[in-house]
């Protein structure tokens, strides 16, 4: 498979000798030069997130701490002049998976790549797997084969990458709660918590 990676970066001399280096390990790579130019690109299927903390608009910093909340799967490498170790300590403890600093070198970043690369495979595994789990005995907590449940399966799985809202209607006691944990758990969004509130 081909990894994509998103390169943020305000200088563009910089985003184009990183985005020409990963083109040249072969990976797909978008640019932008800054976060709110970067941020839609992430919908299109992002293995890989290159960020430099210093840019215009909402920073680095505050951008890795969005992505622990919207894309916690997508491994962030920081790129930046600020070689000093209390800034790397501090941004990995943020979430970021790497810590390079400017200017690059070729076996550090290929050495991040190839990283990224078997990170991305396992992830891909864990979730063909998942998948052909959940093919085979529905979903977690909930029991059923039958053809409505497993069109039920189906819609909850559909829905579950995505960030939109979901409304379970149905009679007191059908399992309302129990479809909403199974949509959790098959979300990217699994490791955080479920929160059930009784609203009557």
């Amino acid at each position: 498979m081909m990894l994509k990676a998103l390169v943020i970066e305000d200088d563009a001399v910089a985003r184009q000798l990183l985005a020409s280096s990963l083109r040249d390990m072969g990976l797909a790579v978008v640019e932008a030069e800054c976060v709110e130019t970067g941020r839609p690109r992430l919908r299109e299927g992002v293995h890989l997130l290159f960020l430099d903390l210093e840019l215009p608009g909402l920073s680095g910093d505050e951008f890795i701490d969005e992505m622990q909340h919207t894309h916690p799967e997508v491994p962030i490498v920081v790129v930046t002049a600020d070689n000093s170790a209390q800034r790397a300590v501090e941004t990995l403890r943020r979430g970021a998976h790497d810590y390079l600093a400017k200017p690059l070198e070729a076996v550090t970043l290929e050495a991040v790549v190839h990283r990224a690369r078997s990170e991305a495979r396992l992830r891909h595994e864990v979730h063909r797997l998942r998948r052909e789990l959940g093919r085979r005995e529905g979903l977690p907590g909930v029991v059923g084969n039958s053809a409505p449940m497993r069109a039920v399966y189906d819609r909850i799985r559909k829905a579950a990458p995505s960030r939109i809202s979901v409304a379970f209607m149905g009679e007191s006691g059908t399992g309302k709660e129990l479809l909403a944990r199974a949509l959790h758990h098959e979300s990217p969004r699994r490791s955080g918590p479920f929160v059930a509130l009784n609203c009557a």
